[in-house]
């Protein structure tokens, strides 16, 4: 198969898309390895998607994916410790426990350099598993 990904929109909302790579368009299917990636655009102004962000990227951890979540807007501030402390609705999970969960399995948060930035908010402060890098960082290897 060639180095470049396909991927199949699952799941769209306005401000939560679930994205899946897809089989090779030359008829092959790719391996089981299946990396899915999660955007997230709010943060707790919407705590009931948030908690169907970290529901949905919980699920495909157990399935055994690899699972990024890309945060962008508000979400970048799911990022950083402690602001995950939540309850969504009556009957909800904790997002504290689901933010553990999705950690604990190996689930990666992706947190949009720029809207990080435009928030003033500290790279310092990311919780273990999420990571703000730069284009031109990546590019420079760094």
């Amino acid at each position: 198969m060639g180095g470049i990904a396909n991927f199949l929109l699952v799941d769209e909302a306005p401000a939560l898309t679930l994205v899946t790579e897809a089989d090779d368009p030359s008829g092959e299917t790719m391996a089981d390895e299946t990396k899915v990636v999660i955007n997230l655009a709010t943060g707790l102004e919407d705590a009931e998607r948030v908690t169907v962000a970290f529901l949905v990227g919980g699920a495909a951890l157990e399935r055994g994916k690899r699972v990024a979540m890309f945060l962008t807007k508000e979400a970048v501030r799911l990022g950083l410790p402690a602001y995950a402390d939540a309850v969504a609705c009556d009957g909800c999970p904790p997002l504290s426990r689901l933010f553990e969960q999705f950690a604990g399995g190996g689930g990666e948060l992706l947190v949009c350099p720029i809207c990080f930035s435009a928030r003033k908010l500290d790279e310092g402060q990311l919780v273990p598993n999420a990571s703000e890098r730069s284009s031109e960082r990546r590019r420079d290897g760094g």
